[in-house]
């Protein structure tokens, strides 16, 4: 919706909307779109993404060794058997297990629940969370798509019961109040 021009000054801006000394024109043209005239992408993209993704989850249970999630099949004419389901379990921004669903088969609207073989922490990290996160990818990409770009994505809070962190004792000067 705009195209690129160099102001007297030298400065590179998007003209639109009056700025080629076309009459009549609208003036107060707005130029927020969701990817900006230059191709770069704004905050509100991922957002819309999100909006937009073809495979809703939802967790129906959240523990170890029982996951399980509910997949929503939001295409209007393609089966979730299209997609690779990848999983992992992150914990203090590290991969603790991972690995790849078997082929979901999901009519378009079908919402089936499938299990994730998350297995059970033999030890857990004081206080941490840990979060199941889904990613979707097409089995066959298309020529235009990057090869690491997920259709879907998920993320899930895991219940896993954590030792509380350590207490650290700390030595601090008694705080006073001054009106001044």
């Amino acid at each position: 919706q705009g195209l690129r021009k160099i102001a007297a000054d030298g400065t590179r801006f998007i003209a639109y909307g009056g700025d080629f000394g076309d009459k009549p024109n609208l003036g107060v043209f707005s130029i927020k779109g969701i990817v900006t005239a230059d191709r770069e992408l704004t905050p509100k993209f991922g957002a819309v993404q999100k909006v937009y993704q073809p495979v809703y989850v939802t967790g129906t249970n959240l523990n170890p060794g029982e996951t399980k999630v509910r997949l929503t099949n939001h295409y209007d004419h393609t089966n979730l058997d299209t997609l690779e389901a990848r999983w992992r379990v992150v914990c203090d921004g590290g991969t603790v297990q991972q690995g790849v669903l078997p082929a979901v088969s999901a009519a378009p609207g079908a919402a089936p629940e499938v299990a994730v073989p998350v297995q059970a922490m033999a030890s857990s990290v004081a206080g941490a969370d840990y979060w199941l996160e889904l990613e979707f990818y097409p089995r066959r990409r298309p020529d235009w798509m990057p090869e690491d770009e997920p259709v879907a994505r998920e993320q899930l809070k895991l219940e896993v019961v954590t030792p509380k962190p350590a207490v650290v004792a700390t030595a601090m000067a008694p705080v006073t109040l001054d009106d001044r």
